[in-house]
């Protein structure tokens, strides 16, 4: 029977409950990422759902009432910021493309102007969320990305009815 109280037996029982802990956080990781991905898709489409105020604040809504509601009413695009025109469907999917990790890309971004805020690159695409009934647009929908208290990043959405050219 081996000593309890050596040191060889402590740090190989140390390391033996380290591996076995690293073990179980890398599977829960790897298992968990697709719920963690759909949930991350739930929340954008809830907010935009509310901002456009087809859902209200506090109104207990499945997630199947979410998506059905997106999609039957809102159509994503994208939006060329340097052209102020939207981008053709087939240029880049609407539902992945991802404005934060795009700043990070050098093919998806460029080199921000001097600013206070720190920030090094802007994306050269935006997300951009239209409200349809039929096929008329009624309210366009756009997050609003910021630094905000303590210099966390957040994000608003924000919906206007005015009427807005769509081609492309």
């Amino acid at each position: 029977m081996p000593k309890l109280d050596s040191t060889g037996y402590t740090a190989l029982f140390a390391t033996a409950v380290s591996v076995v802990c690293a073990l179980l956080v890398s599977v829960s990781a790897v298992l968990l990422q697709p719920r963690q991905e759909a949930n991350q898709r739930l929340y954008i489409e809830k907010n935009v759902l509310l901002a456009a105020g087809l859902v209200r604040p506090g109104e207990d809504v499945t997630e199947a009432e979410v998506r059905k509601l997106f999609d039957e009413q809102i159509e994503m695009r994208l939006v060329d910021f340097a052209a102020g025109a939207l981008l053709p469907v087939d240029k880049l999917d609407p539902h992945s493309y991802d404005q934060r990790k795009a700043r990070k890309d050098e093919a998806l971004s460029s080199p921000a102007p001097a600013n206070r805020a720190g920030v090094q690159r802007l994306p050269k695409y935006g997300v951009v969320y239209f409200v349809k009934e039929g096929e008329d647009v009624k309210q366009v929908v756009v997050a609003i990305e910021g630094s905000g208290c303590g210099a966390r990043s957040t994000a608003s959405w924000r919906s206007t009815a005015t009427p807005i050219p769509c081609s492309g």
